[in-house]
């Protein structure tokens, strides 16, 4: 397993928040995710085999900017 600090952009509360962790619960292999809006950061931990860019995409698909930090 490996664990990504994502930056994201867009974040404003705790609803946020929920919202980008519900969109990377669904990418296959990812096992957690914590999101802050009062970092604008998100810590995901998932298998080596997912991509950086699956992650970046459901973030993306939640509506938020997402970048590797």
């Amino acid at each position: 397993m490996t664990t990504l600090t994502i930056n994201v952009t867009g974040m404003h509360c705790g609803s946020c928040e929920q919202h980008i962790d519900k969109a990377l619960h669904d990418v296959a292999g990812v096992h957690s995710s914590r999101t802050s809006a009062k970092t604008g950061t998100c810590e995901v931990t998932a298998d080596e085999g997912v991509t950086v860019e699956s992650i970046l995409a459901a973030i993306a698909h939640a509506g938020y900017t997402g970048a590797i930090a």
